[in-house]
């Protein structure tokens, strides 16, 4: 419960951070991003609500938890596809977005479908989260190699892709170590906290992009350049 507690302070904190600092300005150009860590921030509160209400993670608690988780991977795997969107060309989105948006949606319905039997079971509910995580990951890299190719130098864009891709990887590996959890006990407690850690460096690579792009859009700090 100590750890428990601190990873609680932890991530409400990371959270905080990266609201504030996209609500600085650079909300208006990842309103997918301001959305996904709202939910975040609330679903947290739920988690944390109902752990503390029902004594630990109980069956209860825990269906919180898989609720949360999919409303989350949903929404974050939204925000690459916005990202994908807002990254190409005004000519490409119309030849590549409608097809993106597409095959993503299908990966989804497909994954959904394949697990239709298994989402009334906590352990077996990791793998729509998995497979979710996994084409999200893929989708990231699209995202890399068209900001890589294009000519335009988008930081704050490719770290908000960079701590994206931290964070898929991880639960990628996380979701499927707990598939090992019959064999090996400790599988899911390794895979949890991977997931949680790799989540902690996506926050605060995102905290660091959102926070310097406000600063560079203060007025006072352009001001100060422009005289300086």
């Amino acid at each position: 419960m100590y750890l428990q507690g601190a990873l609680w302070i932890i991530g409400v904190g990371l959270q905080i951070l990266v609201i504030s600092s996209l609500l600085r300005g650079a909300h208006k150009r990842f309103p997918f991003v301001l959305a996904y860590s709202i939910t975040l921030f609330l679903t947290t509160i739920v988690e944390i609500a109902s752990m503390i209400d029902n004594g630990g993670f109980t069956a209860k608690a825990a269906n919180f938890y898989w609720i949360n988780d999919l409303i989350l991977t949903s929404l974050v795997y939204c925000v690459v596809i916005s990202l994908i969107y807002s990254a190409l060309s005004p000519d490409r989105r119309a030849r590549i977005g409608r097809w993106l948006i597409i095959g993503a949606a299908l990966v989804a319905l497909i994954s959904a479908t394949v697990h239709r039997d298994d989402v009334y079971r906590s352990l077996e509910r990791t793998k729509l989260s998995r497979d979710l995580n996994f084409a999200a990951a893929g989708l990231d890299m699209l995202l890399w190699l068209i900001l890589l190719a294009s000519r335009r130098r988008e930081r704050e864009l490719l770290m908000v892709s960079g701590g994206l891709g931290i964070q898929f990887t991880g639960a990628a590996i996380g979701h499927s170590l707990r598939q090992l959890s019959q064999n090996w006990p400790g599988a899911v407690f390794a895979g949890s906290l991977i997931i949680v850690i790799t989540h902690f460096m996506c926050l605060y690579v995102w905290w660091e992009a959102f926070r310097k792009e406000s600063h560079r859009g203060n007025p006072a700090v352009i001001t100060a350049k422009k005289w300086g």
